[in-house]
């Protein structure tokens, strides 16, 4: 496991990104309501994490999809005592879309 993350972290500064993902990441985003530019930066550098975690060059949708039902439940317009459940629900409706 120290060997796969060591390699993840000398393999991320190689990580691509087509930009049709990149206009897919910023599109998810609005889908699901996030305020500002900072989901958005945290998928991205999340999906190329996990990219070269998995010894990959490119970010697949995948990758996008798993990075954002992580990064992003705690940061959607949400009502007051709406539960986080129902937003990360939404986001693997999202996600199944999104493969």
């Amino acid at each position: 496991m120290v060997e796969r993350i060591e390699k993840g972290i000398s393999g991320y500064a190689a990580v691509q990104i087509d930009r049709p993902l990149l206009f897919e990441i910023a599109q998810y985003c609005l889908d699901v309501g996030v305020d500002g530019h900072r989901g958005d930066i945290i998928i991205l550098k999340a999906a190329k994490a996990l990219a070269a975690f998995e010894g990959r060059t490119q970010v697949s949708r995948q990758d996008i999809a798993k990075a954002a039902e992580l990064a992003l439940p705690h940061r959607i317009r949400r009502q007051p005592l709406q539960e986080i459940v129902t937003d990360v629900e939404g986001f693997r409706r999202r996600n199944r879309q999104m493969q």
